[in-house]
C-alpha cells in the first residue's frame, strides 16, 4: 500500500496550504488558499496540471482537458469568445449542427470545402448572392439548371456556348440577336 506524506501549513499572511505526496515523491497534490486566490495543483512524473481561481476568473492549465456530460453542455459569454487550436478543431454531431449569427459569419482559409450527401442549398434571402474568384466553375454529372423569377444576365467580354449534342435557344416572347457582325453557319440552316 502506498504511503503518503501529508502536510498542512498555516500562515497569517500566506494563508493555508495542504499537500499530499507519496513517499517516493513522484505524485504531489496541493491546495493553497491565500485569501485572494485558490490554487490546486497535481504533479506526477514532472507533469503538472493547475486550477487557479480568484473572484473574477478560473484558469485551468493541463495537458488534456475533457468535459463529459450525460445530458447538456451550455457555454455562454456576454463578451467575445475565442476558441484556438495549434492543430485541428473538429465539430461533429449525430443530429443537426447549427451555426448562426445576428450579424455576420466569416469563413477564411487557403482552401474551403463544403459537401453534402443529398442537398446543398445557399440562399441570399433579401438582396444578392455573390460568388467571386479568379475563376469560377459550375459542374454536375447530371442536369445543370440556371433559373430566375425576374431577369437573367450573362455578361463578359467573350461568351462561348457549346453543346456536344443539341443546342436550343428559345423564347416564349421576343427573341433578338444583335451584333456588329452576325454569322450563322451549319450543314443545314433553316430560318423561318
Amino acid at each position: 500500500m502506498t504511503t503518503f506524506i501529508c502536510t498542512v501549513e498555516m500562515d497569517k499572511t500566506a494563508g493555508i496550504k495542504v499537500t499530499v505526496a507519496n513517499a517516493d515523491g513522484t505524485i504531489t497534490q496541493a491546495i493553497k488558499a491565500d485569501g485572494a486566490t485558490i490554487v490546486i495543483t497535481m504533479t506526477k512524473d514532472g507533469t503538472t496540471s493547475t486550477y487557479t481561481q480568484d473572484e473574477s476568473s478560473v484558469k485551468i492549465e493541463c495537458k488534456r482537458f475533457e468535459v463529459d456530460a450525460s445530458e447538456t453542455i451550455t457555454l455562454k459569454s456576454q463578451k467575445d469568445t475565442t476558441v484556438t487550436s495549434a492543430q485541428k478543431i473538429v465539430l461533429s454531431a449525430d443530429s443537426d449542427l447549427t451555426e448562426s449569427s445576428k450579424s455576420k459569419v466569416s469563413l477564411s482559409a487557403p482552401t474551403i470545402e463544403a459537401s453534402a450527401d443529398s442537398t446543398a442549398t445557399v440562399k441570399g434571402a433579401a438582396s444578392e448572392l455573390s460568388l467571386q474568384g479568379s475563376g469560377a466553375t459550375l459542374s454536375t454529372p447530371a442536369t445543370l439548371s440556371l433559373t430566375s423569377k425576374s431577369q437573367g444576365t450573362l455578361d463578359a467580354p467573350l461568351v462561348t456556348i457549346s453543346a456536344k449534342a443539341s443546342l436550343s435557344l428559345e423564347s416564349s416572347a421576343l427573341a433578338s440577336i444583335n451584333g456588329k457582325l452576325v454569322t450563322v453557319q451549319g450543314n443545314l440552316v433553316t430560318i423561318g
